[in-house]
This record gives structure tokens, sequence and C-alpha cells, in this order.
């Protein structure tokens, strides 16, 4: 049988292993914010400054630059998004969908399927979206091309990235 002293030594040891969780979470936090600023800030400035892409280490590894995007359409601007997308001609990496036993198509079908089923009785839900990474190499592409995409629509911002292979 166990004692109260045996007890109060378990809770001790539960409070020592939650702490040094906290604290293990805490350096990772730091270690992984660490690495966010050598990647996207201080190694991309320098090679900037130094004027190269593309540097091979003396370990054989290979230290380029790169530009990579941050996206993620704001929930409050999404019809904003997706009619830009429309009208410009990049509407085709919206996804429509509409959730339901069956049944999918374009932007007007799916209207209307959802409006069909609902008068059934059916509780469906109309949504459109795009893909995350799809939305990321859309602007990357559009950003290599130097093309005018209002980039607070899309909650976008491209950054500079240095990366080791």
């Amino acid at each position: 049988m166990i004692t109260l002293d045996e007890m109060a030594s378990l809770a001790r040891g539960l409070l020592d292993a939650q702490k040094a969780v906290a604290d293990a979470e805490k350096a990772l936090s730091k270690a992984k914010e660490h690495a966010r600023v050598l990647t996207e800030e201080t190694i991309p400035s320098a090679m900037q400054e130094l004027g190269v892409k593309k540097l091979v280490l003396d370990t054989g590894q290979t230290l380029t630059l790169s530009q990579e995007v941050y996206a993620s359409i704001p929930e409050d601007g999404r019809e904003k998004a997706f009619d830009w997308l429309e009208e410009n001609g990049f509407g085709s990496i919206i996804k429509t969908e509409v959730t339901a036993a069956y049944g999918k198509g374009g932007v007007e079908d799916a209207v209307k399927l959802t409006e069909e089923l609902k008068e059934r009785g059916l509780n469906v839900e109309f949504s459109r979206n795009v893909h995350a990474q799809t939305l990321k190499a859309f602007l990357r592409e559009q950003l290599a091309k130097a093309k005018d995409v209002p980039l607070d629509v899309f909650g976008a911002r491209p950054v500079w990235q240095g990366k080791v292979k």
C-alpha cells in the first residue's frame, strides 16, 4: 500500500517533470526563433551584401538564397481575394466545394446545388478556398515574374531565405 509521503513524492516528481517540459519547450521556442532569424534575416542580408545567391562551403554543403512567400488569406478578406483572382484570370486555383453526400461543381452549380439541397431539408455547407500550398506557389510564381499582386489581400509577405543542403 502506498503512503502519503510516497504520494507527496510522486506529486513533487510530477511538478519537476512539468517544469522540465516547460523549460524544454521554452528552449525549443528560443532555438526556433534563432534559426528563423538566421534563415530569414542574417544570412539573406549577408549574402545580398556579398552579391551571391549560392555558396559551396568547405564542408561540401551548399548555402543558397531563395525567395519564399508566407500567405494566409484573412477570413474577412476572402471574397476580395477570390474576386481579384477571378478578375485576373487565376480563378482556377480556387476550390469550390459543396459538403454533402454527393455533388460538386463550379461556383454557380455549387450555389444551385446548395440551395436545392437546403430546400430538401439537408444540412449543407458551401465553401470556397485556395489550398495553402497552391496559394504559396502562385504568389511565388507571380513575384518571380515581377507581377503586381496585392500581397495584403492574400495576407502574404515575401521573405528571402538562406538554406543549407
